[in-house]
């Protein structure tokens, strides 16, 4: 009887500490149907075309890529204006290079369809975004967009941080060092994310800029739960480490500074942009640092609350996950 008791109380520990450590992110996906989805490369259809029936397939594949290839496909002008895009020498070039680092996708394809089936779950009404790849120009700010219910995945924009454009262009180390393989499917996650959200208003205070960022990080990590934090908010070992340790001191600096509602937009800017740090700390710290600390507060509000994720990013009332989330990190 002592033997089974001792037993009971053992696994009783057990049960109790699994369900503790047990991840709000974990959810069982076994009925939920997981998508086949593919990339359609776009790229290698239109730099492969004959420059001399290059309209002419043009107007063949409008109906297939459509999100591209939207207006008028009588309009001559504008199919020659296509057709320039794909005839220019130095697109050329990165259609070639991309060709080589992407000879295919299907490490990427297993991650997105990993991703959307997870998606599925938490939105099974919604249909599942077709995916495309395509040669974006060195599109710098938008790398992967999200367009009538569809993710257009710009890779001549992941084609590592060595990458000889980006430091002819003159990208930053901070921002190329992102431009890895990796980094591909977190940035569709965000992507769609956008997508699903309200816009922020430009006249947004920093308190609704911080907690429309961490929606968007939340999303990702519930679409991608394996997801390092690193990956997930752009930041080295070391910044992770540094906003770990600092995150009572950055949130008691907002509230000692009665920042959090306000609008001033080079204020909201320090916060939110991207940069090699953030230069009202100090240089070991991470750059867009309403981003982790919108993270957090939705994390705790999800736990406050057991709101699901679509309830998250269709709330509007950021007041209200704020004091809802009793966020109050520890000195």
């Amino acid at each position: 009887m002592k033997v089974f008791f001792k037993y009971f109380i053992i696994v009783s520990i057990l049960f109790s500490w699994s369900c503790e450590h047990k991840s709000q992110f974990d959810v069982e996906l076994s009925n939920v149907p997981k998508p086949n989805s593919f990339i359609d490369r776009y790229e290698q259809v239109m730099f492969t075309l004959p420059q001399d029936s290059f309209i002419y397939f043009c107007k063949i594949y409008h109906e297939r890529f459509h999100v591209f290839l939207e207006g008028d496909v009588e309009d001559t002008l504008a199919l020659l204006a296509v057709k320039s895009f794909f005839s220019d020498p130095y697109m050329k070039e990165l259609y070639t290079d991309v060709s080589l680092k992407y000879a295919n996708l299907e490490e990427i394809e297993m991650q997105l369809n990993n991703s959307l089936h997870h998606f599925a779950y938490y939105f099974p009404n919604l249909p599942t975004p077709q995916l495309f790849s395509y040669v974006s120009g060195l599109d710098f700010k938008y790398p992967v967009k999200f367009i009538s219910g569809s993710i257009l995945i710009g890779l001549d924009m992941y084609l590592g941080a060595d990458y000889k454009a980006y430091k002819v262009s003159g990208f930053p180390l901070y921002r190329t060092r992102w431009a890895i393989p990796q980094m591909i499917v977190p940035d569709a996650m965000a992507e769609l994310a956008t997508g699903l959200m309200e816009p922020l208003n430009s006249s947004a205070n920093l308190l609704q800029n911080i907690i429309h960022s961490g929606k968007t990080r939340f999303f990702v990590k519930s679409m991608m739960p394996e997801l390092p934090d690193t990956l997930l908010l752009k930041y080295s070992s070391q910044q992770l480490e540094w906003i770990e340790s600092n995150e009572a001191y950055v949130w008691s600096y907002i509230i000692e500074n009665q920042l959090l509602y306000s609008t001033d937009k080079n204020m909201v800017r320090k916060f939110s942009q991207d940069g090699p740090f953030t230069d009202m700390f100090n240089k070991k710290s991470p750059p867009r640092v309403n981003e982790y600390i919108g993270f957090q507060i939705i994390k705790k509000y999800a736990d406050e609350t057991n709101a699901s994720l679509k309830e998250i990013l269709m709330e509007k009332d950021y007041q209200k996950i704020l004091k809802r989330s009793r966020y109050k990190p520890k000195l």
